[in-house]
């Protein structure tokens, strides 16, 4: 992979492993669609919501932005045959780990174990 794109904001931990792993972010404007060696990368809403706190970003994301931006990457997953990728996956893997899952193509896709737990007060 070469490149992730998301809808979404990530956090600066999140970036800073994707740019350690080797991978940009889709050049915007040249194409609709990330359809060559492009990562699509999502977030579930509990971590959205603690990612963005309450500044600015956070009024973009009302719930009808968030279920664009679902649908969205969706579309681009089904349309392109691009793999989706949580964040929290992302972050088990680290940037070894999916510099690794990249460059054995043979590989399955990263284990899904089960979710970070959810904060009670934020639940």
């Amino acid at each position: 992979m070469r490149y992730w794109v998301t809808p979404f904001p990530l956090s600066e931990t999140t970036c800073s492993t994707l740019i350690e792993a080797g991978v940009q972010p889709w050049p915007e404007g040249s194409s609709s669609l990330p359809d060559v060696d492009c990562l699509l990368l999502y977030d579930s809403l509990d971590q959205l919501i603690t990612t963005v706190g309450t500044g600015p970003e956070a009024e973009a994301l009302s719930p009808l932005s968030l279920l664009q931006g679902y649908r969205l990457l969706l579309g681009w997953s089904e349309q392109t045959g691009q793999p989706l990728l949580s964040i929290s996956q992302l972050q088990r893997l680290g940037p070894q780990g999916l510099s690794s899952w990249f460059s054995n193509a043979a590989a399955a896709f990263p284990s899904s174990s089960p979710p970070l737990p959810v904060p009670p007060l934020l639940a």
